[in-house]
């Protein structure tokens, strides 16, 4: 198991990765260009959470994994897409097999689940999902506030 300080350090420098629109020098390829506005930002989100991201990944369900969750361009907090996922979807909506189809097909709730989360649906829709568990809409609601409460206190406000 990490410890605690691994644990935030390595959601830091993926929160920095994956930053939108950046390519590392080509002379320098481990580099991660960050401005610090947007470190500071990212160090502040990390902390302020941090303790109950660490509570929730050490009592985790092991069963269904959760997809991180983070803000989106547009400033709703989303489950992190995975854009592969989303690519064959768009594919095979294009061949007939589209979300609508998927939900006439036979598939538990916790495939269901996971469908939605790696496609980005958005924490405030996720909890009316017919299909989404009271555990994890209260898990991943809670990562929300957490999110939403770092950022209000970063920005001089409460949440």
């Amino acid at each position: 198991m990490m410890d605690q300080p691994t644990m935030i350090a390595d959601g830091i420098c993926q929160a920095v990765a994956e930053l939108p629109d950046r390519d590392s020098p080509a002379d320098w390829p481990e580099a991660m260009l960050v401005t610090s506005e947007e470190l500071h930002r990212i160090v502040t989100e990390a902390l302020a959470f941090a303790p109950l991201a660490i509570a929730l990944s050490l009592a985790g369900d092991t069963t269904t994994p959760m997809q991180p969750i983070v803000w989106s361009g547009d400033g709703v907090i989303r489950f992190k897409e995975n854009r592969i996922v989303n690519a064959i979807l768009e594919r095979s909506s294009r061949a007939g097999y589209d979300l609508n189809a998927i939900a006439r097909d036979e598939y538990t709730p916790e495939d269901r689940m996971q469908l939605a989360q790696l496609t980005g649906y958005s924490i405030s829709g996720y909890g009316t999902l017919s299909y989404a568990s009271p555990e994890s809409a209260e898990k991943a609601d809670a990562i929300a506030d957490a999110m939403s409460a770092a950022r209000a206190q970063q920005e001089g406000g409460t949440a």
